[in-house]
């Protein structure tokens, strides 16, 4: 016989029924013996006529119907064990169930705990952006560019007046810093000079031209609304 592998309770419950089982048929064969005797002897009841039909053999008929449970018997073996297998199943299935019930669980709670440390992320995060001041950019100090800042500076200074990028590179090519140096080189270098004196230190402002670009002041010849002041202002066609 197939060994179970059955929890206590389970084990307990075949038991009481295999005990069960074996009573009903302790009667019935109780019942068969009795049965037999009288129909030896010829002496049949006013009960064995009314339940036995007319026909010969019918009481055989009678009592193999009486010992059905032993006909729910599966390969020959006993009823009971069929209920065992179906308590078997059942717990597994139970098992199999709760597991299929737990998956999506451990999925959701996976989930919910990766939104909750995004979350946190976040705002660790816009904390630490609120928190942390801005660095303040420091200008340039080799020696090169704050040659190259004088040099816009003094050109300003002795024109007078507001200048445009193009007008300050005419300047520089004839300046010794420019020695050595191309077109594109000495752009480069007026670039991160106007960019630091008019983003950083402030000495020089930006204001507006008719053509594209700015042109660039000093911070003394703008008023408080940061407009250049009338003489301070280019000469210059619609189009510069």
């Amino acid at each position: 016989m197939k060994k179970l592998n059955l929890s206590p309770e389970d084990a307990q419950d075949l038991v009481q029924g295999y005990k069960s089982d074996l009573r009903k048929l302790e009667f019935e064969v109780e019942r068969i013996k009795s049965a037999i005797e009288i129909l030896e002897k010829g002496k049949v009841s006013e009960r064995g006529e009314t339940t036995t039909s007319k026909k010969r053999g019918r009481p055989r008929k009678q009592l193999a119907v009486v010992i059905t449970p032993e006909k729910k018997t599966t390969k020959g073996k006993r009823g009971r064990p069929s209920k065992a297998k179906q308590t078997e199943k059942a717990s597994a299935k139970k098992a199999q169930g709760k597991a299929t019930a737990a998956k999506p669980k451990k999925v959701k709670t996976a989930r919910k705990a990766a939104a909750k440390k995004t979350a946190k992320a976040k705002v660790v995060k816009e904390k630490k952006k609120a928190a942390a001041p801005k660095k303040e950019r420091k200008p340039r100090t080799s020696t090169i560019a704050v040659a190259w800042d004088n040099f816009i500076l003094e050109t300003l200074k002795s024109n007078g007046k507001a200048m445009i990028k193009s007008e300050l590179l005419e300047a520089a090519k004839k300046t010794p810093l420019a020695a050595e140096m191309d077109e594109k080189q000495i752009s480069q270098r007026l670039a991160q000079s106007i960019h630091k004196l008019s983003n950083v230190t402030k000495e020089v402002v930006k204001t507006y031209h008719l053509g594209r670009g700015h042109a660039f002041a000093l911070k003394d010849w703008v008023d408080k609304n940061g407009d250049l002041l009338p003489q301070y202002q280019r000469e210059e066609s619609p189009i510069a």
